[in-house]
């Protein structure tokens, strides 16, 4: 209509869409950053988590210490005692939400995997915030009235936390 063509309808939309990305070829040099960066995030998303050990992450660990299994239960409360560096916390060597989770171990049914525990809670109460050692400091002492015939490891993993631990170690040689 008035002598100019129309369009069929949609070919504008298909030639919005299908516009090539880039209007001319890109230098082989323009090909070697885009390379380079398409790796460089495809490794720093592949990295495991640093709040993890072996690659799996706190909350993997955690939830092996429900397992059936003794020695798998053992092996994750070592875990997460195993000091690491964390990441948006300088200066920790632990991760905070594995405390409650190794305090309430105490209480398992298995001996070996009670010490696993205890020996855990004490790296973690070695680097801890005042406020997580004694959280730290008091599931020690909580496991060590209600177990006295486990005092070894109890008063070994005490040793580590530091200071804010003597009186109960005090009081555990009386």
């Amino acid at each position: 209509m008035n002598g100019q063509p129309t369009e069929p309808q949609g070919s504008r939309l298909r030639r919005l869409l299908f516009k090539p990305l880039f209007p001319r070829p890109l230098p082989n040099w323009a090909w070697l950053v885009i390379c380079a960066g398409v790796w460089a995030l495809s490794y720093v998303t592949r990295t495991p988590s640093l709040y993890g050990y072996e690659g799996k992450p706190t909350r993997c660990w955690v939830r092996q210490l429900r397992s059936k299994d003794a020695s798998a239960r053992a092996d994750a409360a070592r875990a997460l005692g195993t000091p690491g560096l964390f990441p948006g916390k300088p200066g920790t060597f632990y991760d905070p939400k594995a405390i409650p989770a190794l305090a309430a171990t105490l209480d398992d049914r298995d001996a070996p995997v009670r010490a696993a525990a205890a020996k855990s809670l004490g790296n973690a109460g070695r680097f801890a915030t005042p406020a997580d050692r004694k959280n730290v400091v008091a599931a020690l002492e909580r496991a060590l009235k209600a177990r006295p015939e486990e005092c070894h490891d109890l008063l070994f993993a005490l040793m580590f936390v530091g200071e804010d631990a003597v009186p109960t170690i005090a009081a555990a040689l009386r």
